[in-house]
Order: C-alpha cells, then sequence, then structure tokens
C-alpha cells in the first residue's frame, strides 16, 4: 500500500489528485488518516528511468496538492506498508507523536531562501 502523506482525520480534502497509476483514497483511525494508493508496483516503476522520474513527479505532485489544504506529514518517496491493517497499527503506534508534528507544523509555511556568496573584498591595509 503505497502511502503519500498522514494528516487528521477531520481534514477535509476537496478531491483527491490522480497517483502515480490510479486513484487515491483515504485510510483513517480515530485521529489520523493516511493517503494512499493501492494499485502502484514499485519494482515495475523502478524498471525504467522514465517511469520512476514520472513516479517521483507525480508523488511531488500529489504532496504539493495536499499542502495547498491542509497540514500534513509528507513521506518520502517509495513508502509503502505490506498491508491495510499493518498502516492502522503503525498510525495507532505513533498516534500521539504523529498528532503533535501535525499540531506544531498547523499554520505554518515552508520557503526557500537560496544564498549566493559575494566574492571575497580585497586585503586593505590600515593607515597609521
Amino acid at each position: 500500500m503505497y502511502t503519500y502523506a498522514f494528516l487528521h482525520r477531520q481534514t477535509s480534502i476537496a478531491d483527491l489528485p490522480f497517483g502515480i497509476v490510479g486513484s487515491l483514497q483515504r485510510v483513517d483511525t480515530p485521529s489520523l488518516s493516511a493517503v494512499v494508493e493501492t494499485q502502484v508496483d514499485l519494482d515495475l516503476v523502478q524498471q525504467s528511468d522514465d517511469r520512476l522520474v514520472q513516479a517521483v513527479l507525480a508523488h511531488d505532485r500529489v504532496i504539493q496538492h495536499l499542502f495547498s489544504q491542509t497540514t500534513v506529514l509528507p513521506l518520502r518517496f517509495g513508502t509503502c506498508f505490506v498491508s491495510h491493517e499493518a498502516l492502522l497499527e503503525h498510525l495507532h503506534f505513533h498516534d500521539t507523536d504523529y498528532l503533535a508534528k501535525l499540531n506544531t507544523l498547523a499554520n505554518k509555511a515552508e520557503y526557500v531562501l537560496k544564498a549566493i556568496p559575494l566574492a571575497p573584498l580585497p586585503h586593505l591595509t590600515q593607515w597609521n
């Protein structure tokens, strides 16, 4: 079960975008949700550089879509759970930690800062 992100269960997402190969769905616990895609075969995706690049771009697009609507804990590309039950168990076990992280990130924004160093100044001598 390919997993994109975790979010608060009560969060309303207008429409889930298309994923790597198909539609997305939510897996819910009483307090958390995971956005997942059930049809992804990572072995097949990794057989071609073009497929892999397209999958990475699709993963990023889904995360961006979710970020535009709510606070999320994005997962790394390639994160999979062996079953629906394993994902639910993981969410239950990490419930408190993930909720705390989501609450910390609420109403925050992410920015990228690019710094370009200046050329060194010429050495100056002191006047006596």
